[in-house]
């Protein structure tokens, strides 16, 4: 503050020093003398000034410097800060021209405060001179009262306003709406890293989030195969880069957390979340790159589905997704029951798979041209539907093998209680 406040003494006198010449000058002289009499054109030529040297205090300094040579009227000079105290507001908007709104408002309030204050001022510039001259008559002095006056007006007048502005500035500057990222982690709090347990929680939450996108892009999957719509295929394709970046900050939330001290069942659940993960990750890379190549073979060679096997796909697929909210329901809970119903759900899935099949050779063995000609779409989408039910009925093993409800093979038969 002492190096900055020595350095505007030294300005001033070199100011003094360096226009000391202007006062020779004829030119500069017959400017300032048609200056003085539009004072209008006086404040736009300083807000012009201020403007080019981004400082409106370094035009202030000026200004004084010409009241105090004698080359500036004190009723000019107030005109020229007025100038000067606008063009610096607009300096420092037009400098956040490319930031954000928000960024943008406080400047914008300054320029419309201190412009409304400038303006309002300025007809009445001899009676300020009048008035400030009666506390010091040194031309210099009265520049540089007016200048401190000035703002002091400014927060008088606008303090009770701070609201209205800040209203006018939003209403001016609004938010642009924006289109929330997918990709970006909701529920990964850094600040619990510390505490395991918490760190878990908010991974677990994180993986929820993670299954509705995963739901989302396999929910779409079959409505591309209805309707043929080559924008849903891409738009599945982001959604599946949205999911790995998902993915991928789960994946190292998780590393962090596992740095501190984990408990036996922590470690069970650190493992449970990470592998839940991975294999949403891998439902959305075969939803993108096995099932949306399918759809798109589908549409670049004008394919349909027979009426039933349509029908059959469609079944299959809302089998898979009831599924996925089971395996989501068994990840949030741990419930023994709803993993056993899952679990179970992959032998009944798999007997659906064999009554599809042999449906979809019945068709062929007929000569339905339509099933012709779509039969390998046909078996590649139900194998990779029952190789997606794979991967989210695997959230099921580690909870009912904690609880000793497998045996080495196969699933324990339920025991009945009476």
């Amino acid at each position: 503050m002492a190096i900055g406040l020595g350095l505007m003494l030294l300005s001033l006198r070199l100011l003094g020093t360096a226009t000391a010449p202007l006062k020779q000058s004829p030119t500069f002289a017959a400017i300032l003398a048609a200056l003085g009499g539009e004072t209008v054109l006086a404040v736009l030529v300083a807000v012009g000034a201020t403007w080019l040297v981004h400082s409106s205090l370094s035009i202030v300094l000026l200004v004084m410097a010409f009241a105090a040579g004698g080359l500036v009227e004190p009723k000019l000079g107030l005109a020229l800060v007025v100038g000067a105290n606008i063009g610096g507001a607009l300096a420092a908007w037009m400098a956040q021209s490319g930031a954000e709104p928000d960024a943008r408002r406080v400047p914008l309030g300054n320029l419309v405060m201190r412009s409304a204050v400038g303006l309002c001022i300025v007809p009445f510039a001899a009676i300020f001179v009048a008035w400030l001259g009666t506390i010091n008559p040194a031309p210099a002095r009265i520049v540089i009262n007016f200048h401190t006056a000035f703002n002091v007006a400014v927060a008088i007048v606008f303090l009770p306003f701070v609201d209205l502005v800040a209203r006018a500035c939003v209403a001016i500057l609004p938010t642009p709406p924006r289109a929330e990222d997918p990709g970006r982690p909701r529920h990964l709090d850094a600040n619990v890293l510390d505490a395991p347990a918490e760190a878990l929680a908010c991974a677990a939450r994180e993986t929820l989030n993670l299954g509705d996108r995963v739901e989302d892009m396999l929910r779409r999957a079959m409505a591309v195969f209805e309707s043929n719509d080559q924008k849903e295929v891409r738009l599945v394709e982001q959604a599946d880069d949205a999911v790995d970046r998902l993915h991928e900050a789960i994946k190292l939330y998780l590393i962090q957390a596992s740095r501190r001290e984990l408990s036996e069942e922590e470690s069970r659940r650190y493992v449970e979340i990470l592998t839940f993960t991975t294999n949403l990750e891998h439902v959305g890379d075969i939803v993108d790159k096995n099932l949306m190549e399918l759809a798109s073979k589908k549409i670049r060679n004008r394919y349909a589905f027979s009426p039933e096997g349509l029908a059959e796909l469609k079944a299959f697929h809302a089998r898979v997704m009831e599924n996925l909210r089971l395996a989501l329901n068994v990840f949030t809970t741990r419930d023994i029951a709803l993993a056993r119903r899952l679990l179970g759900e992959k032998t009944a899935l798999r007997e659906a798979e064999m009554k599809a099949t042999d449906s979809h050779f019945a068709r062929l063995r007929e000569g339905r041209a339509q099933s012709i000609e779509t039969s390998s779409i046909h078996m590649d989408v139900v194998r990779d539907l029952k190789r997606i039910n794979g991967h989210l009925t695997s959230v099921a093993y580690p909870i009912l093998e904690a609880a000793g409800e497998l045996s080495d093979t196969r699933l324990r038969a339920a025991e009945t209680t009476s």
